[in-house]
């Protein structure tokens, strides 16, 4: 009998891992996407909100 988690064990534990940082990431891409729809970027033109989403998009896509 072996005493370690065997090798599925072990993947099964990496991808559930793997699935939590992923849940993070996507939750703090979300995060800073109602940031730059709120009111406070609605007349600042230094930060063009609309080129941060479109980037923001492409990472939540990668994650997925």
């Amino acid at each position: 009998m072996s005493r370690g988690k065997s090798y599925i064990e072990k993947l099964q534990d990496e991808n559930l891992e793997r699935a939590r940082k992923i849940e993070s990431a996507l939750l703090s891409v979300n995060e800073i996407r109602a940031y730059l729809l709120s009111s406070k970027f609605h007349e600042d033109t230094t930060v063009q909100v609309r080129d941060i989403l479109l980037r923001l998009d492409n990472v939540s896509r990668e994650l997925i």
